[in-house]
């Protein structure tokens, strides 16, 4: 969500009133929280397909890469009290804290997906897929990653080396589909559908990528949308089977429900 405070200056001079830009900023703890403070923070927390998991709020993760001094971010003993300085720093709407010590661009990067967290979470309680969608994400290339629901990062590491990441950048404006993997909270076998977004004027030859947005699917509700997209339920017809196959030659998905 997006909160401004309307700014004015007064000069002595000529008692002219100025209306100075307003100030985005994220309200964290409304809207995410930093993933290792996800079960420690005030958000009521519950059971999402096998994981606790927080509904009220997104959980953020900053990669390596999102730092200025990548290595320095992986020391254990700084974690509790760097990732305090760093959320306040994000969440700040004077602008006034010192940078503790983040790469550029990452403060903005995260205020825009921020904004994703709200609408997530009104999709979530209004959509019957609640219970097959295992988790809706964002990623940037300067390592800032916005997940729903909110739970901690089981896969530490740059977001933008993963095969979901990677395959919507090389087909931009595209779905793109993962093969099946297991997914590290306990939702059994997932696949990833994911695009990039680009920013700017889409029109451009030379476009910039700002984001790849994806979802993780449970595979037996994937297959059940590859079954339904066949006219005539061709694929639940006696002796007739599906397969997904991907441009590298591999089998995301085989019918009766990936089975060999």
């Amino acid at each position: 969500t997006r909160r401004s405070s309307d700014l004015r200056l007064t000069t002595n001079s000529s008692l002219q009133v100025r209306r100075l830009s307003a100030v985005p900023y994220s309200r964290e703890g409304a809207d995410f929280q930093y993933h290792s403070l996800v079960l420690a923070g005030t958000t009521k927390l519950c059971r999402h397909l096998g994981e606790v998991a927080s509904m009220q709020a997104a959980s953020l993760y900053l990669a390596p890469v999102a730092f200025s001094a990548p290595y320095d971010q992986l020391r254990e003993d700084t974690v509790p009290l760097r990732t305090q300085s760093l959320m306040a720093f994000l969440s700040d709407p004077t602008r006034l804290i010192a940078n503790p010590g983040l790469g550029a661009g990452v403060r903005p990067d995260t205020a825009v997906v921020a904004r994703l967290a709200s609408h997530w979470r009104d999709r979530a309680e209004a959509s019957p897929l609640n219970n097959y969608i295992v988790r809706r994400r964002v990623a940037t290339p300067r390592g800032v990653l916005l997940s729903y629901p909110g739970t901690r990062q089981h896969q530490p590491g740059e977001p933008a080396l993963q095969p979901w990441y990677q395959h919507a950048l090389e087909l931009p404006g595209r779905l793109v589909v993962a093969a099946p993997a297991l997914d590290p909270g306990g939702a059994g076998y997932v696949v990833t559908v994911s695009q990039a977004v680009s920013q700017g004027n889409a029109s451009l030859v030379a476009r910039q990528e700002a984001a790849v947005v994806s979802v993780d699917f449970t595979l037996g509700y994937f297959y059940k949308i590859m079954n339904d997209s066949v006219p005539g339920g061709g694929c639940s017809s006696p002796g007739t089977r599906c397969f997904l196959l991907e441009r590298g030659g591999g089998w995301p998905l085989l019918g009766a429900c990936c089975s060999p």
